[in-house]
């Protein structure tokens, strides 16, 4: 019987350290720059009111490291793994990153309600910078 009982108790911590181990990252948790409101489902807004930061699951935004001419959307690659977009139809212009947390890929985006001048492109790589430095990522290739 205590044998047993102790099989059963080394099952139940494996499964407690298994389940902790797979446990989803919540993005409302991670740190953001300066002068952007906490993330509320993964989304968080400069307190300029026009410029937003956007972090989810890559899986659940297909398609946006690809150019869609029907969709007025357009895709360049700037370097280092970052990305400008132009989002026409909804009248968003930004950058983006895929970074990888725990084996799963995620979208990371700063934009604008306006178009982009040198500027505001280099703001918004400071802010991607120091969101990746904040929580120790990386961007990754696409």
């Amino acid at each position: 019987m205590k044998t047993i009982i102790k099989i059963l108790t080394g099952i139940s911590i494996l499964f407690l350290l298994l389940g902790s181990a797979t446990a989803a990252v919540n993005v409302d948790d991670m740190k953001v720059p300066f002068g952007y409101s906490d993330l509320e489902g993964g989304m968080a807004m400069l307190n300029d009111g026009h410029t937003e930061l956007y972090v989810g699951k890559l899986e659940d935004n297909p398609g946006v490291f690809e150019s869609n001419a029907e969709e007025m959307y357009i895709v360049s690659d700037i370097g280092n793994n970052t990305y400008y977009f132009i989002d026409d139809a909804m009248q968003m212009y930004g950058l983006q990153e895929k970074v990888s947390i725990d084996n799963v890929d995620y979208l990371v985006s700063v934009s604008k309600d306006s178009e982009l001048s040198n500027a505001d492109k280099t703001l918004l790589k400071e802010d991607l910078d120091k969101f990746n430095e904040l929580n120790n990522l990386e961007p990754v290739p696409v």
